[in-house]
């Protein structure tokens, strides 16, 4: 077979330009894989919770790999990491330049391991406090095959399921931290290592005494150990044993405001009043109704009667902002499938019940 000059030099040159791209990709890989070893060497001996001597010894490879975007993105994630130890200052602008820094590296990462470009995305879904975006990607890592998908399904979902017990969603949370953990045990024996992940999302989903135990494990075995780190989830671990206490006096505000809306939603007005004071004030003066509720009697004939006549009554929390012992919450109210009313409420709240809520709309 005979083909024109023309196809013969097209064939060439297509043949080149392959041969070119493939040579080229190679190179980078081999220096991609060049630099993870210098890293892996460069860590030797460091301990993986001595975030400040792993970050001190990962950072002059920037100057022998210039041009690495893995080291790149390990020194800048590891300064996100550390950042977490100092004040609330740094850590907010540290994790702004680290998602900076990684989201630039995409492009990047799209001619390289595909673990990387993964790595990335779950490092910019962390470090800018999306955890539920994290626990989703780690869901599509795991369908893919990609290593580390249990991990990021582990981290997301305890980081999550802790977001939503800090607002009061304690159902959810629960089933959240349940997910973390089994994701958890499949990646690693977090048991035996110890993890605040794992430690986190074991007391979430109820298994409060395996928590304490990991917990001493993971605080005994930390360097840093002049740094809040072990602090900081110290301090979780107990809102979290409040907020599932059976104890309503040590509910944290934001757990009672939710038990209410819940109590509310399924008409029951005795669980309703026991989340309130006995002196309790509504004041909905600032919904033009220019009234002012006083104490459980007045509470119970005004509420007692709503949840009798009211069809479809239903309440839904479209935010929520905690402040101290106040919940600020903005809600949507349905008394029937047409009739929808949007309020702001202010609640305040002292040793478990509710002292006083201000409505605005």
């Amino acid at each position: 077979m005979h083909f024109p000059i023309s196809l013969w030099l097209i064939i060439m040159v297509f043949g080149m330009s392959t041969a070119s791209f493939a040579k080229k990709k190679y190179e980078g890989l081999f220096k991609q894989e060049n630099a993870r070893l210098a890293y892996v060497n460069a860590l030797e001996g460091i301990p993986k919770n001595d975030l400040k001597k792993r970050v001190s010894a990962i950072k002059p490879l920037l100057k022998s790999y210039p041009n690495s975007p893995y080291i790149k993105a390990m020194v800048v994630v590891l300064e996100g990491d550390l950042s977490q130890l100092e004040s609330l200052y740094t850590e907010t602008i540290q994790k702004k330049r680290t998602v900076e820094v990684l989201s630039s590296l995409i492009p990047e990462a799209k001619g390289l391991d595909p673990w990387f470009l993964s790595f990335l995305r779950n490092e910019i879904a962390y470090h800018s406090g999306d955890f539920y975006q994290q626990y989703l990607l780690g869901v599509e890592e795991v369908a893919e095959g990609v290593k580390g998908g249990h991990f990021s399904i582990g981290v997301g979902a305890s980081e999550y399921a802790y977001e939503l017990l800090s607002k009061g969603y304690l159902v959810r949370a629960m089933k959240f931290a349940t997910i973390s953990v089994n994701a958890l045990k499949t990646y690693e024996k977090p048991w035996e290592t110890g993890d605040h992940f794992y430690t986190q999302a074991l007391a979430i989903s109820g298994d409060q005494e395996t928590s304490e135990t990991i917990y001493k494990k993971v605080a005994s075995s930390h360097i840093d150990s002049d740094l809040p780190w072990d602090e900081r989830y110290e301090k979780r671990l107990d809102i979290i044993k409040n907020s599932l206490s059976k104890d309503q006096s040590k509910w944290p505000p934001a757990v009672v405001v939710q038990k209410q809306a819940e109590a509310y939603n399924s008409k029951d007005l005795e669980s309703f009043l026991k989340l309130y004071h006995k002196d309790a004030i509504l004041n909905r003066e600032g919904t033009g109704q220019n009234d002012e509720l006083k104490g459980h009697k007045e509470i119970r004939k005004v509420f007692g009667n709503l949840f009798k006549k009211a069809t479809h009554l239903h309440a839904y929390t479209a935010s929520r902002k905690i402040i101290g012992n106040k919940v600020i919450d903005e809600e949507i109210t349905k008394m029937t499938p047409e009739r929808e009313s949007r309020v702001f409420a202010i609640y305040t709240i002292e040793n478990g019940l509710i002292t006083r809520i201000n409505f605005y709309r």
